[in-house]
């Protein structure tokens, strides 16, 4: 079966990145330019979480003009549940489905390899016609 690293593989290198003290304009920006729902928040190397449209969206619903001057660390979304570069498809959208997550970190160790998606796990099943059973959750309690 397929693992994480795999899907990462045929993704472009995280291009999408800013840094946890760009304003959420300039991650609105880049997203804007480069067809994005998301940016990795990253800076030397160090993972800290992702600024999705959607929450600057709200943001800017909250605060108006005054977005301007937010900083994407402010609203970034860190704590997502993470998977491991060798861990299977299976296994990432089982995570997925428990934590009720679209957007999952790839790491190697304590080493920030990617993001894998939602999308990047239904297409690679549709391609693959991959079958597998979505495990209950009371056996991650």
């Amino acid at each position: 079966m397929k693992k994480a690293h795999h899907l990462l593989e045929i993704k472009p290198y995280h291009f999408n990145t800013i840094k946890p003290n760009d304003s959420v304009l300039d991650a609105l920006e880049l997203m804007g330019e480069k067809d994005l729902d998301f940016v990795i928040v990253i800076e030397d190397n160090n993972y800290y979480g992702i600024l999705t449209e959607s929450a600057c969206v709200k943001s800017f619903i909250s605060n108006g003009e005054n977005t301007k001057n937010i900083k994407a660390k402010e609203i970034m979304i860190n704590g997502l549940p993470i998977v491991n570069y060798d861990d299977t498809i299976e296994t990432c959208l089982n995570t997925l489905i428990i934590h009720n997550v679209i957007y999952l970190p790839v790491f190697d160790n304590f080493s920030f390899c990617g993001i894998i998606t939602m999308h990047d796990l239904v297409k690679e099943i549709q391609n693959s016609n991959i079958q597998f059973v979505i495990e209950p959750e009371y056996n991650y309690a």
